[in-house]
Parts: C-alpha cells; sequence; structure tokens
C-alpha cells in the first residue's frame, strides 16, 4: 500500500423488501439496545437521538447483531443479521476531525434508511462499519459520521457472513419474541466469571454515583434525576420520568437510597 495515498475498502450490502405497502413508515423498527421503533418521542416519524432516517450502527452497539423491520399490513418481519461473529479490533488510523479512516477491523455496521424515490425502504450491512449519517460516536451534539475502510493489502482475505430471515406473525411482539429467541440460540452468550464480590462491586458503583451526580457550581449538591426531555435541545416535553433505554437512572436512584438505610448514612445519600 502506498503512504502517501492510502487505500481501502469496505462492503456494502442493500436489501429492498418488496411489498405492496412499503414506505419507510409503513415498518417498525428495532436492534436493541439502540434502536426502539425508532425511539420517536414526540410523534413526527424521525428517531429522535440521531434525528434522521438513515439510522446505521455498529455492530458492537447491538446484542443481537440485528436489524429488524416488521410490516404490520403483511404481517411479516425482516431480519438481517451478522451471521459470524466479529472478531477482531484495533485503533483507527484517524486524524482529528476526520469521519472517514483507516481501521483494520471485524466490526461492521447495520441500518435503515429510505430509498431516494421515497417509496420504499433498505436494510443495510456495512463491512467495515459505516454510521454514515449521523453517529454517537465522535460528537453528542453534531453527531457526525463515522466510517471505516479496511487497509487494502496485499494477499490478504476478508470474509464476513450476513443472514435474512422472513418473520411471518400476527404482530411485532409475535415477531420479535420469535425472533429474539433463535438469535440468543445462534449466539450463545456464555456467563462470565466476575472479577469482584458483589458486595465490592457495590461500593465501587456507590463511589462512582457519588461523585457523577453532584454540582460543585454553588457547593456540593446533589445533580438529581432528569425528566422527560428531547435528546437534541432539552425542551421539555411531559411529566414523565426519563429512565433511559435500560432503567439505568432508576437503579442508581434506588441503590443510592437503599445504600443511605444499609450504610446507616441516611443525609449523605438521600439528600
Amino acid at each position: 500500500m502506498d503512504v502517501a495515498n492510502p487505500v481501502g475498502v469496505r462492503l456494502l450490502l442493500e436489501l429492498a423488501p418488496l411489498l405492496p405497502r412499503r414506505a419507510y413508515g409503513d415498518f417498525r423498527y428495532f436492534a436493541p439496545p439502540a434502536l426502539y421503533d425508532l425511539n420517536d418521542l414526540n410523534d413526527d416519524g424521525v428517531e429522535e437521538y440521531l434525528d434522521t432516517n438513515s439510522l446505521h450502527f455498529r455492530e458492537d452497539r447491538l446484542t443481537y447483531l440485528t436489524l429488524f423491520a416488521f410490516s404490520d399490513s403483511a404481517g411479516l418481519g425482516f431480519a438481517l443479521s451478522r451471521a459470524d461473529l466479529p472478531e477482531f479490533d484495533s485503533l483507527s488510523e484517524r486524524r482529528h476531525g476526520d469521519s472517514a479512516f483507516l481501521q483494520a477491523t471485524d466490526i461492521g455496521s447495520l441500518g435503515i434508511e429510505p430509498e431516494r424515490d421515497g417509496d420504499g425502504v433498505k436494510l443495510l450491512a456495512a463491512y467495515p462499519f459505516a454510521e454514515r449519517t449521523k453517529s454517537h460516536a465522535l460528537l453528542v451534539k453534531a453527531r457526525v459520521p463515522f466510517a471505516a475502510f479496511y487497509p487494502a493489502k496485499k494477499n490478504e482475505t476478508l470474509s464476513v457472513s450476513y443472514l435474512l430471515r422472513f418473520v411471518p406473525a400476527a404482530n411485532v411482539h409475535g415477531a420479535m419474541a420469535s425472533l429474539w429467541r433463535i438469535r440468543f440460540d445462534e449466539l450463545g452468550p456464555r456467563p462470565v466469571a466476575l472479577p469482584a464480590t458483589l458486595g465490592e462491586m457495590m461500593r465501587l458503583r456507590l463511589e462512582a454515583l457519588e461523585r457523577f451526580y453532584v454540582e460543585e457550581k454553588d457547593g456540593a449538591r446533589a445533580a438529581g434525576f432528569v425528566t422527560n426531555c428531547h435528546s437534541q435541545d432539552g425542551a421539555q416535553l411531559c411529566n414523565v420520568i426519563q429512565f433511559g433505554f435500560t432503567g439505568q437512572n432508576n437503579l442508581n436512584a434506588f441503590n443510592l437510597l437503599r445504600a443511605g438505610d444499609r450504610l446507616g448514612d441516611e443525609r449523605r445519600f438521600a439528600s
């Protein structure tokens, strides 16, 4: 490879469901834990966090390595999955400000986007990864694209496998229940031994939470927990408590309150 003029490659796979009703808005989309039916809080048909209909996610963001689109009108779902497991990653050859760069990585991406004519939708896989419209990776506010090309080297062979599965069901819930059971068996997750006791991890978690949920502007005080707001501009949407995708803020608040009772230090943990 010419160092002065580096060459990279990327595979792009596009699949377009052909149904009587196949516009972008005719499907429901899921790619846990990154995408739950567009995460559309204000019902404008656009995903809130990336604020675009072109949604692409690195595979290491997706627990099931799957992007799922379900048509209520047809009672049919389309699941695009990474069939083989990513095995290696590396530091990118990225300069500050680059949104496209060389990186020797086995991590691809899965995504969806409307067709240019607006009459259809595409399921996509990229290898290596390409979060090519907006991304959480680099800048949370601007969400600039983030995409890799594999460095082209003589006599090197790349291999990747994808699986397209058709999932008929009466509704999206039945389709997802069936699909995730299949993917769980295919991926075969294995239990991992904990590196410390549960008590020690809880102690470290409490210490981290104390530091994280404190504001120093007018003296140390608890920062508290945020109510439901628009992810981009912070505008209040309604009086619903926002606990996040996994309920993490809820668990954090519960653990802090419980620690006060358990350790006999209610003022420290509940103020």
